[in-house]
């Protein structure tokens, strides 16, 4: 018996599960800039995520258009560049594809007690990889100022902003409008993602300091709370109302991508064509989600990593921006001749 979709708060936490899962991976894009890097996007979502996500939630679900399908395509490709590079070998691609079918259909029957237990467990994941890293190492901290990489923590900021409040995704539409209580749940997107984030950053930051360089390779225990991190967010965008296996199977696909063709191009498509994905459709409406999309792309300026260094990785981050626009323009066609 199905006990309900899961409301847009429940959502949007899951899906700001992102940002922890890929602070965990060492040397990500998204993880060079540090504790400024999330001190910076917990100010952006606080200023400026929580109205934008107020407003998407206000205003309802988005109508058919290239909005809603560059949304539904962003949410897709965000969960399967997070996995894809997890999934290093054949078979753990296998275990991470099998898993999102799990999980798709597990919020499609059960709704959001499903969803909430995917949370659970990413929760669990998230105290298991910081006992992991709790061992006396020595003296470190995380305070410790890199004015070299101010430049780029503060751009890490800006996009960590939409992530952290969760905009963008359509994660705030399809749920009534609370006067009061229900206006102060997009804190609590922002608040719980950015004390996981802080816990990722505390794990990668101790392995660094006990192999006294940066380590290239996630834990074992971090691994896996990414996994369940993303997972978690993978349930939240396959159980909105409808077609959840083609969700799931857009997410398996890209999570193949980048796990295998795109492995390469990852601080191109976090710091450039995800705040694009996700500045686009809040540009596109009026309100403060202007203000949001305006931060993201100060924050491109800010990161940006340059074209990717050999021209396979540049074909395929070209390719990968192509085939996006590709499937939302395919989509909206589609739209037009329903409509």
């Amino acid at each position: 018996m199905r006990s309900g979709h899961p409301g847009p708060a429940t959502r949007a936490i899951a899906i700001a599960g992102i940002v922890p899962a890929v602070l965990f991976v060492p040397g990500h894009a998204l993880a060079t800039g540090g504790l400024p890097g999330l001190a910076g996007g917990v100010l952006v979502g606080a200023l400026a995520g929580v109205p934008a996500a107020r407003a998407e939630w206000r205003s309802g679900p988005l109508p058919p258009g290239v909005s809603a399908r560059l949304v539904e395509v962003t949410g897709g490709l965000v969960v399967g560049a997070t996995l894809g590079p997890l999934a290093t070998t054949p078979g753990k691609l296998l275990a991470v594809v099998a898993a999102l079918g799990a999980v798709g259909a597990a919020v499609s029957r059960w709704g959001v007690s499903a969803q909430r237990a995917l949370l659970a467990l990413a929760a669990g994941g998230l105290a298991l990889a910081l006992g992991s890293s709790a061992a006396p190492v020595g003296p470190w901290t995380l305070l410790e100022p890199r004015w070299e990489a101010a430049r780029q923590g503060a751009g890490i900021g800006l996009v960590l902003g939409a992530l952290l409040a969760a905009v963008g995704f359509g994660a705030w539409c399809g749920t009534p409008w609370i006067p009061g209580v229900a206006g102060r749940r997009p804190f609590a997107a922002v608040g719980i993602a950015a004390l996981a984030g802080l816990v990722a950053l505390v794990e990668v930051a101790w392995r660094a300091e006990a192999a006294a360089e940066a380590p290239v390779a996630p834990s074992s225990a971090g691994a896996l709370a990414a996994t369940l991190l993303a997972l978690s967010a993978g349930g939240a965008i396959a159980g909105r109302a409808g077609g959840w296996s083609r969700r799931v199977l857009g997410m398996a696909i890209a999570t193949a991508w980048f796990a295998g063709p795109a492995r390469g191009i990852g601080p191109w498509f976090w710091c450039v064509l995800l705040p694009v994905a996700i500045a686009s459709p809040l540009a596109m409406r009026p309100g403060p989600g202007r203000w949001l999309a305006g931060a993201t792309g100060l924050g491109i300026a800010l990161c940006w990593p340059g074209i990717p260094a050999t021209p396979g990785d540049a074909a395929i981050a070209a390719l990968t921006g192509v085939a996006g626009f590709w499937v939302v323009a395919t989509g909206r066609l589609l739209d037009r001749r329903v409509a």
